[in-house]
């Protein structure tokens, strides 16, 4: 009977480091800085026939980048792409999730009405906008 617990215990601590090892990639290297940044492209709707190849090509290009050196600090791009359908609210709804949620410092919106949607959330929250 008292065999159980010692073998629940072992189980359990298997899955922690099962799920502590699937979970926990995606660390930083030593000394390279991640910057994020925030882009809202039509992925959806009739202009997703822009958004997407841009898509694809923005991550080939952080891809082909890779890491960069600023006054002497190693950093990677680290690229948050989301759905700003082309439309106003949906530039309000994509810079919103980017920045409180994503914490992004610099951000690019594709389209005018996007863009000039999202102008007054990123100014209001020290966001450079692109």
């Amino acid at each position: 009977m008292k065999k159980w617990p010692s073998i629940a215990a072992v189980v359990v601590l298997c899955l922690g480091v099962i799920i502590g090892t699937a979970c926990g990639g995606g660390e930083e290297e030593a000394g390279v800085k991640e910057v994020k940044f925030g882009i809202g492209m039509p992925l959806s709707g009739i202009y997703s026939f822009v958004g997407i190849p841009a898509m694809h090509a923005l991550e080939l290009a952080n891809e082909k980048i890779g890491e960069f050196n600023v006054a002497g600090e190693t950093y990677r791009w680290k690229l948050l792409i989301e759905d700003n359908m082309m439309t106003g609210a949906g530039g309000v709804a994509s810079a919103t999730k980017l920045i409180f949620e994503d914490g992004v410092k610099l951000m690019y919106q594709a389209g005018t009405d996007p863009a000039g949607a999202a102008q007054t959330t990123c100014e209001e929250s020290g966001v450079l906008l692109e």
